[in-house]
């Protein structure tokens, strides 16, 4: 339709010439004014075709470099719409503008400009939260850095005051706010205590404070990374910057000063249809899994990792509250104020909330005794929703041919669907009609329909859909309303058991990784060969082992202590994954030894890995807390190929054999079992 633009806009500059005759209080002649009422009826038309959709992202840096950034990921979208997404880099005061008058469809937002704007024009919460990458490390976590010069007169946090500080602007999570907190925690107050000079963006801020023009400069996480990576901060210059008060949270890739919050947030804006909010949301999942399967050099050179579900972004609010900034500026009154002022009245709340916590104690115990009456109530459930809108569990009820006939209050909040979208309706092919994974759910498999079908009480862990199309891990009770004998119905009860996952994916994470290096750990090895010798079996293809011993490692530790030992174990780490495939496997072993299992792999092609690995250990330096001094290694690796048909213990005692081999004969190098192995000279997997 966009080609009838230059006609109407030609039709409408010569519209005058059939305008009224001069001096004639008549209207336009009736050719005229149908063709005017055409145009107008085709500009209406031309008006109402949606052909592209606008993607804001917060201008926290230079706008050609975000825009290179980010283009990518517009680009996903705009295939997974199959509509253009147009890519915006915008300050946050154009960014305020463009969605007050919904010329933005997405945004792109650090935290604190997502709760102000949420507020501002009261959207909902965000659909994906941002992973991102730096040495195949990933995070969905973000901080701020408070950058000094080594040199300078800031060495410590109360140095800062009176000081000239440098920042990208006042608005930003990780360039402002996440600092402020940081050293209000220290008693220096920002920014009473110090002298602000804004410089537009955080690249700005690294430059001026390399040209002396301050004193210290706030910036967020990963930008000192990006800047090396793109080249733009030299080693002379980044070693000229010391990070204040830097610590190391585990599995964090990035320099950090602060507390880490949630990194950035993903929006669909309210005028977006939920269909298309599903699609993006979906998109940008499925881009995650696509990245951690086959790396894109788009995403990582940009330091991408992909997205998760949406983070807690209620720290950042209270942080946000704490500080006085908008739209919370107008809050006045400070804790220690209150506590200083009304001390006796807080006691005696205080003892008051004792007596409540007693009392609630009492009501708890009585709602035990109070459950063991529920059963006997549930077939008078469908006749009493008053009673069910009062119960804090989400709880729906069915006919005997599963169609809802109730939808409580819970369950509604909780899903997203209000009781008129529900009532009538199959609740499986409303809201759990498909599995985690996208696959169809069954509906003999169904809780609700077992229940029905069996007469009988049937609970378990699942996954319902939220209307915005979401997913909620859920614990699912569903009982049968029985009369007579007769099933005439079900009750169904579910609960949000999201932290629960969270945390038994976390202890099964613990359980199968070393801490220090996030590489697997010894226990989860032995299940991976047992799957990798299964394989072989299956394939008839070869695959290898590798078994790394770092050279004179005893002596790092005694010489510069463990804590430079842990630095170089995890250092070598990050060879590993540098110089192995995504395909590859690798663990450590125990103290200072690791082994890779390389599928796919014959013993020729694992010797000239190892040699990668061995020369990339070597050329790789650790540096020290002494400014100037490297700490440098050498690694001993033994090759052997994994024997389809022989014990573990066997493969995995001649990949050692030829470890220590590589140990006896110098050290740095790569070396295969003795010459005496049959296994090897029968050319088993090579």
């Amino acid at each position: 339709m966009y080609f009838l633009l230059p006609i109407l806009r030609r039709a409408a500059r010569t519209a005058p010439r059939y305008g009224r005759p001069q001096g004639s209080a008549n209207a336009a002649p009736p050719t005229a004014r149908r063709l005017l009422a055409f145009l107008a009826l085709l500009l209406a038309v031309v008006a109402s075709a949606r052909a592209e959709y606008h993607l804001g992202v917060f201008s926290h840096r230079p706008g050609e470099i975000l825009q290179r950034q980010w283009q990518p990921l517009a680009d996903e979208l705009s295939q997974a719409l199959a509509e253009p997404v147009i890519l915006e880099v915008l300050t946050p005061e154009a960014l305020d503008r463009e969605i007050a008058a919904r010329r933005i469809d997405f945004l792109f937002t650090n935290p604190v400009h997502y709760i102000q704007e949420k507020h501002r024009h009261a959207f909902s919460g965000p659909i994906a939260t941002l992973i991102t990458l730096e040495h195949g490390v990933k995070t969905s976590a973000m901080g701020g850095v408070i950058l000094v010069r080594r040199d300078g007169p800031v060495q410590r946090p109360e140095d800062l005051k009176g000081k000239r500080v440098l920042i990208a602007g006042g608005k930003g999570l990780g360039g402002y706010l996440a600092q402020a907190a940081w050293l209000l925690e220290r008693g220096v107050r920002v920014p009473e205590d110090v002298t602000l000079l804004p410089q537009g963006n955080h690249d700005a801020v690294v430059q001026a404070l390399l040209e002396g023009k301050g004193e210290a400069g706030f910036v967020r996480t990963g930008l000192l990374e990006a800047l090396a990576r793109e080249g733009r901060l030299t080693p002379a210059d980044e070693a000229r910057l010391l990070v204040l008060g830097q610590w190391h949270p585990p599995g964090f890739p990035y320099k950090v000063t602060t507390t880490l919050y949630p990194e950035w947030a993903f929006v669909a804006l309210p005028h977006v249809s939920p269909e298309t909010t599903r699609k993006v949301a979906l998109a940008l999942y499925y881009l995650t899994d696509r990245l951690e399967a086959i790396p894109d050099p788009r995403f990582t050179a940009a330091g991408i990792g992909g997205f998760t579900v949406p983070a807690d972004y209620s720290g950042v609010e209270r942080l946000a509250q704490r500080l006085r900034v908008p739209p919370f500026e107008h809050v006045e009154v400070q804790l220690r104020d209150v506590l200083h002022q009304y001390a006796l009245p807080l006691l005696l709340l205080a003892f008051a909330g004792v007596l409540l916590a007693l009392l609630t104690l009492r009501l708890w115990h009585t709602r035990r005794q109070l459950e063991h009456q529920r059963a006997r109530l549930a077939s008078a459930l469908a006749q009493t929703q008053t009673i069910l809108e009062t119960v804090d569990e989400a709880i729906y009820g069915t006919d005997a041919q599963g169609r809802c006939i109730f939808f409580n209050r819970a369950a509604s909040e909780l899903l997203g669907f209000s009781p008129e979208e529900v009532l009538g309706k199959d609740p499986h092919e409303l809201f759990h009609a498909r599995r985690p994974d996208g696959q169809p759910y069954p509906p003999e498999h169904c809780p609700l329909h077992r229940a029905l079908e069996a007469g009988q009480k049937v609970s378990q862990d699942d996954v319902f859909w939220r209307r915005d199309a979401l997913p909620v891990p859920v614990h699912v009770s569903a009982s049968p309303r029985l009369e007579n004998g007769r099933v005439m119905g079900a009750v169904v009860a579910f609960h949000d058991i999201t932290e629960e996952v969270r945390l038994l994916e976390e202890l099964r994470r613990l359980a199968a990784y070393d801490p220090l290096t996030g590489l697997a750990n010894r226990g989860h090895l032995e299940q991976r060969l047992q799957e990798a010798q299964s394989a072989v079996q299956r394939s008839k293809r070869p695959a290898a082992l590798l078994m790394f011993d770092l050279d004179y490692f005893k002596k790092v530790n005694d010489t510069y202590g463990h804590a430079v030992g842990d630095r170089m174990l995890q250092a070598f780490a990050r060879v590993l994954r540098h110089n192995l495939r995504p395909t590859d496997f690798i663990a450590r072993y125990g103290g200072e030894e690791f082994i890779a299992i390389l599928p796919d792999t014959s013993l020729d092609t694992a010797v000239k890995v190892a040699e990668r690995v061995r020369q990339s250990w070597a050329h790789t330096q650790l540096s020290l807390d002494d400014p100037g001094k490297v700490l440098s290694g050498t690694v001993s690796i033994g090759v052997a190929p994994l024997d389809p048909d022989a014990p573990l213990d066997e493969s995995l005692a001649r990949v050692d054999e030829a470890m220590y081999r590589a140990k006896r004969e110098g050290r740095n190098q790569v070396a295969l079992p003795p010459a005496g192995s049959k296994r090897l000279e029968d050319g088993a997997c090579s």
